[in-house]
């Protein structure tokens, strides 16, 4: 038996309460009983001090303590033969006494009462044996019975205790064979409305959050491999041609151009994942200090000139204005922020098209809209683009890993803002960020053409 077991600690919780509930019980009915009993014999008692008083002034034929004593002897003679009696004068000398029977348990009772003038002091006594017997027998009853219930309510505890707690050895099996391999198990919830089924309920939800982080860790470790695979592959496989016979310089400088290309975007996702696990660690610093978005925006929008150039499109930003949209974060990342969207913009935009940029300060709050007007995500797409390595693209003809808007999402909760976009087919794409800012008042900046780059390369 394990004694620290819950059903055995209550049924020793359940039994030390029923001792102590028939202990009180016990002892109240017996000193109750014995109260009761008692208190009829004394008010017999006091009710033939009474008579005894009344007789001897009444028949005394004299005045002194001689007649009296006479009187008394004579009461005397009518009481039962086990019966005692006392009678004191008020210099307590003894005018008369008749001790009961020896040997047998009686209780005295003693009162005052006038006679001729005279304070007499009346002691009267009763034997009580019945009464003892009866208090006897009935402690020997109460002590004998409370072993005898202790016993059989210690069994039915137990029992009752098993089956209460039936439930949560079916959830502990339950549990037990849930493992890493297979997650789908979920533990059989009694539907009895109370605490058991709220626990299970709980360890239900506490399962379902697990299994879906284990299903997103092991989705993105084997995109992770995938992506590391591919530039990992072609600088291999770059480096064995050139090494395999002599080559002319040009074919070198082309080969080692190939491992530089790849090689930066092997170091840009290594980056973007070590990002991502300091993140998801809470070790990356965030800090927190007033920053303008709109200057944010601007910057991003001049440094990402070149970027767009290539592709021939236009970047518009919002207008500079003197009372700018002012929010509490890291510069750093909501400068990353801007600059992932407007890259994603640049990516799916057609030549000659706007990117455009604005920022707004609804009241509580600054939003920073990014719109383009490519070929836009199909409805299906839409609840998956933030997640990580996540590609509307299934061929992956586009540059990227997939990571960026993932990367922009953690930085918008991270300041405690929303994210979300829409789009239709062939009708471009809107994200949307809107960024707690209390205190911010009504404004909107309206989109013009930012000066020109201040990088020409």
């Amino acid at each position: 038996m394990n004694f620290r077991s819950i059903g055995f600690r209550l049924t020793a919780w359940y039994l030390g309460v029923l001792l102590a509930a028939m202990t009180v019980f016990s002892g109240g009915t017996w000193f109750a009983l014995r109260a009761a009993l008692l208190s009829h014999v004394d008010e017999e008692l006091t009710e033939r001090i009474n008579a005894l008083g009344y007789f001897l002034e009444k028949e005394s034929l004299g005045w002194d303590l001689a007649a009296i004593r006479e009187e008394a002897r004579e009461y005397t003679s009518g009481l039962p033969a086990d019966h005692g009696i006392r009678v004191f004068s008020t210099g307590e000398e003894i005018l008369f006494r008749r001790e009961p029977s020896a040997g047998q348990q009686v209780r005295w009772i003693g009162a005052d009462v006038q006679v001729k003038g005279h304070t007499l002091r009346v002691e009267m006594a009763s034997p009580v044996d019945q009464i003892a017997e009866t208090l006897e027998l009935l402690r020997s009853v109460l002590l004998g019975s409370i072993p005898l219930m202790l016993i059989g309510a210690g069994f039915g505890g137990w029992w009752l205790s098993r089956r209460a707690l039936r439930p949560v050895d079916e959830m502990t099996a339950s549990a037990e064979a849930v493992s890493v391999g297979d997650l789908s198990a979920r533990l059989t919830v009694p539907r009895t409305n109370d605490e058991l089924q709220r626990l299970g309920e709980a360890w239900n939800r506490m399962l379902d959050r697990i299994s879906g982080s284990v299903q997103q860790m092991r989705r993105f470790t084997a995109d992770a491999a995938h992506e590391l695979r591919t530039p990992t592959a072609i600088i291999r496989s770059g480096a064995e041609l050139a090494l395999h016979r002599e080559r002319a310089s040009e074919d070198y400088q082309s080969v080692l151009r190939t491992i530089e290309k790849e090689a930066a975007c092997l170091s840009e996702l290594i980056e973007d994942l070590m990002w991502l696990a300091r993140h998801d660690a809470g070790t990356l610093p965030i800090r927190r200090e007033p920053v303008n978005l709109i200057e944010v925006a601007a910057e991003a929008a001049d440094a990402i000139q070149s970027v767009a150039a290539k592709r021939a499109v236009t970047v518009r930003v919002a207008q500079r204005a003197e009372r700018g949209a002012m929010v509490r974060g890291d510069e750093a990342s909501l400068r990353r922020l801007v600059l992932i969207l407007l890259d994603n913009a640049i990516k799916f935009s057609s030549g000659s098209t706007d990117v455009e940029v604005g920022v707004s300060a609804p009241d509580g709050r600054v939003r920073l809209e990014v719109r383009d007007r490519g070929r836009g995500v199909s409805a299906e797409h839409l609840p998956h683009v933030f997640d990580r390595f996540y590609r509307c693209d299934p061929a992956r003809t586009t540059e990227g890993a997939g990571l960026g808007l993932s990367i922009a999402r953690a930085i918008v909760e991270d300041h405690g803002g929303t994210i979300a976009m829409t789009s239709g087919a062939s009708e471009g794409t809107v994200v949307t960020v809107d960024i707690p800012c209390p205190g911010c008042h009504h404004e909107t900046y309206t989109l013009v053409q930012p000066q020109a780059s201040k990088n020409p390369n």
